[in-house]
């Protein structure tokens, strides 16, 4: 594997300390994806976390209480069009059925704990079965809370993590009893100054939680990259990220699916760059409208400069796999013919050599792509090897 290396930012681009509330948009857009049935209809009213897609692995609940209004194409992060289900916001908030809060979490056996997570479909970021993982990692002894956000300019597990800390630092207790985990370390960028103080400031009540300080380097956001960077063997830990930890905590002590999530707008292109909280379905073009400012002539980025998406911002929606966009100005830069120079292999955190691929037909070495950028991030050439890599626009 290639060295890490630490990315070149502007550091003048300072996202708000605070984060803005913006929970009570005029309409919710549910992405109707494939195999998935539908079990509402139009003019349907529907309540908050009524089931209204459902598949044979998987469940999609409401988000807000309301009224089915029709369908409309829009555009997810990953920038693929998608249709989806409109509901009006009715502003109720009312609840399908409203399940109690746990009082603690300290009497839960490993068996409730799956079938727990069975039954609720619980999702990591990777779209892995929490069940399946828990269920492999039964001998484990220790667990890595993976904090590290990878990408410049978004910001939301950083804020997730602080904005969360008695919540999460209350799950990751509760996980160590239940799967028996001797140690936890809450890994952190050593620049992360506000979230490093806010946990070493409480984690003395926790003998049993460390935090790991890692460098600014880029991808160690990423699970098998942090723990090689770490010295420690994935098949001796139960590797999750802020996100994870925080989503348990409301499924198993609240009772509650996940109808809200937090966002970055930012980039050069903001002139007011800040977090949100904002409801699953949210239509990103109504947030900007509602509370951002942005510079003339700038791009939107889904998911970050270096592993994102140019989207349509205006059709883009709020789904679990949304971490933020970034408002920018995309440089023409005019792609000329590969001089060999090599870059693009000798970055590569998989070792794939992108321009021996784009002229063949290796798929195995096609699928071990994780779409990090690095190729694009280095290549004097301007091509876009990442994207042709990843099979698009294929010779």
């Amino acid at each position: 594997m290639s060295s890490l290396i630490t990315l070149n930012k502007d550091y003048n681009i300072k996202v708000s300390s605070n984060i803005n509330n913006y929970l009570n948009p005029d309409y919710v857009y549910i992405p109707i994806l494939k195999d998935y049935k539908l079990l509402v209809k139009n003019k349907e009213i529907v309540r908050k976390e009524q089931v209204i897609l459902i598949n044979k692995e998987n469940t999609i609940t409401c988000p807000i209480s309301g009224v089915v209004v029709g369908m409309t194409d829009c555009v997810l992060y990953n920038g693929i069009k998608s249709r989806c289900l409109v509901i009006e916001n009715d502003f109720k908030e009312r609840m399908f059925k409203r399940n109690a809060s746990r009082k603690t979490l300290n009497n839960i056996s490993f068996e409730e704990l799956l079938e727990i997570m069975k039954n609720k479909h619980v999702y990591n970021d990777n779209n892995e079965s929490l069940y399946d993982l828990f269920k492999e990692k039964v001998n484990t002894n220790t667990l890595i809370i993976n904090c590290v956000e990878d990408e410049p300019y978004i910001v939301s597990e950083e804020f997730e993590a602080r904005t969360y800390i008695n919540e999460i630092l209350e799950m990751i207790s509760a996980l160590m009893g239940i799967l028996n985990i001797k140690n936890a370390k809450l890994v952190f960028k050593n620049i992360d100054r506000d979230n490093i103080e806010c946990y070493n400031n409480v984690l003395g009540t926790y003998p049993n939680i460390k935090v790991v300080l890692v460098p600014d380097l880029y991808l160690l956001g990423k699970r098998n990259l942090l723990l090689k960077h770490l010295s420690i063997d994935s098949n001796k830990v139960l590797h999750l990220n802020i996100h994870d930890i925080y989503k348990l905590y409301n499924i198993i002590k609240r009772n509650r699916s996940i109808s809200e999530k937090l966002i970055t707008v930012s980039g050069d292109g903001v002139i007011n760059p800040q977090v949100f909280n904002v409801k699953i379905g949210t239509n990103i073009g109504d947030l900007v409208k509602d509370n951002i400012k942005l510079k003339d002539g700038v791009s939107c980025i889904s998911n970050g400069l270096m592993a994102g998406t140019i989207v349509d911002y205006k059709k883009l929606i709020v789904t679990e796999n949304l971490q933020g966009i970034v408002f920018t100005k995309i440089k023409e830069c005019n792609e000329i013919k590969c001089i060999k120079c090599g870059k693009c292999s000798e970055i590569c955190p998989m070792n794939i050599n992108p321009e021996e691929i784009l002229h063949s037909d290796e798929s195995k070495n096609r699928e071990k792509c994780i779409n990090c950028g690095l190729c694009n991030y280095i290549c004097p050439s301007y091509i876009d090897l990442c994207g042709k890599v990843r099979g698009e626009d294929h010779e």
